[in-house]
């Protein structure tokens, strides 16, 4: 055997390119995706319903004049959970009624916040953090107000002793001013202003008031396990996987009769379609089995898992055959790149709002995007108004088009079949 000819050949050179390539693929599309939404948070947002008036209007305002994300104002709370649900909004801000009166009678209030654990953990973790952070400061600015007036107060009545010495000493370097009131007042104003303006700098050293509470509700009234919330996804994307090497199978088969007799190239294809269900039909009784098995979920859930997961599996098969039609063996170099997309383009990781401009468009041609939120509607109730099934079916349709016509074009006649010399045959490549 020459070493030479086995180690410097074209196998070689794909190998390492293709080495290199999916480490841009993956190193790109996921670091690429995490920064430019930690670049962008401005592009989340928050949805504020005001139940106090032009007080709540007020305190909305200014809270949201403070924020780098996007506001909405919504007069019903549940139009606002709706599109919490619906992944159109990271968190939901509600001031209630009588919430300025409340705090100005010095009374404890609290702000509610609404929060949706099944879907993406970045909306979760904003919505956790924003939360928090508009209660501290709510909480810090209540306190200068509210030590302001009532530990000066406290301060001027313990240092009345001090404050008469010093009008004292103020009348003895002038004894002319007792005989004036106009002066005499001054004076008094003046030393109180004084005392005042040192006594408000040490309220504001003073401890933090908590009058404002926190309270955060999730609208997800499931289990927030993590075997739970990654369900809807990892099924989704283990769906296109499937029909990914299945598909890297089964496609050479037809190929290779397609070829050889291009007036049996429908026949073919037909058959081909019936090994998709097969196929789609057997994953998708794995899937509901395992969450049956794992996750405990109901016959009833299990079987729309079932329905969920085959249309997903042979809507995928249709999306697959369109890019090996196109480019042969080299799909795969797309194949692979495509489930990465659509792990982060899902809705699992990240909101559409939150992705990348090319993120948010390309996820609108494939499938496991809109199988994980028939995955979250299913098992978590999620959604009041996206219908996944119609772009599900949509995206299959097409597919199906564009393959059809990519066949009609390629095998319009026989072709020769070329020997194939062996698999470990690399040195003449």
């Amino acid at each position: 055997m020459d070493i030479k000819k086995f180690i410097f050949n074209k196998m070689t050179f794909f190998a390492i390119l293709f080495a290199m390539l999916y480490q841009i693929f993956m190193i790109g599309i996921y670091i690429g995706g995490y920064r430019y939404t930690s670049e962008h948070t401005k592009n989340a947002t928050i949805i504020y319903v005001n139940n106090d008036g032009q007080n709540g209007a007020k305190l909305i305002n200014e809270i949201a004049k403070n924020m780098e994300f996007k506001s909405k104002n919504v007069d019903d709370i549940s139009k606002a959970k709706d599109d919490l649900r619906d992944h159109k909004a990271v968190l939901v801000m509600e001031v209630p009624k009588n919430y300025t009166e409340n705090l100005a009678d010095g009374k404890k209030v609290q702000l509610n916040y609404y929060i949706n654990s099944a879907g993406d953990q970045m909306s979760k973790t904003f919505g956790t953090t924003i939360s928090t952070k508009v209660t501290d400061k709510l909480n810090t600015t209540i306190t200068s107000k509210k030590i302001q007036g009532t530990m000066v107060k406290l301060l001027l009545t313990a240092n009345q002793d001090k404050i008469k010495d010093a009008i004292g000493q103020a009348i003895t370097a002038n004894p002319e001013m007792a005989s004036d009131p106009v002066k005499m007042a001054s004076m008094r104003k003046e030393i109180m202003d004084q005392y005042t303006k040192q006594f408000s700098k040490q309220a504001k050293e003073l401890g933090t008031l908590t009058n404002v509470k926190n309270n955060t509700v999730d609208l997800n009234s499931k289990s927030t396990n993590m075997n739970y919330l990654m369900a809807p996804m990892m099924s989704a994307l283990a769906g296109f996987v499937a029909a990914m090497t299945s598909s890297t199978i089964l496609f050479s088969s037809f190929d290779l009769e397609a070829k050889k007799k291009a007036k049996d190239k429908w026949k073919a294809f037909f058959s081909l379609q019936i090994i998709y269900m097969l196929v789609s039909i057997a994953a998708s009784l794995t899937a509901a089995t395992l969450l049956i098995c794992i996750n405990h979920i109901s016959w009833s859930t299990a079987f729309q898992i079932f329905g969920a997961s085959f249309l997903n599996l042979i809507i995928s098969f249709q999306v697959l055959n369109v890019t090996t039609l196109l480019l042969g063996p080299l799909s795969i170099v797309i194949n692979i790149p495509l489930v990465l997309v659509q792990a982060i383009t899902s809705g699992g990781i990240m909101s559409a709002p939150l992705m990348p401009p090319f993120y948010r468009f390309i996820r609108e041609f494939l499938p496991v995007p809109s199988t994980y939120q028939l995955n979250l509607n299913i098992l978590y109730n999620t959604s009041s108004s996206l219908n996944p099934v119609s772009h599900l079916l949509l995206i299959g349709v097409c597919a199906l088009i564009i393959e059809c016509f990519l066949i009609f074009i390629k095998y319009r006649k026989d072709q020769e079949i070329p020997k194939v010399t062996g698999p470990m045959d690399v040195t003449g490549f």
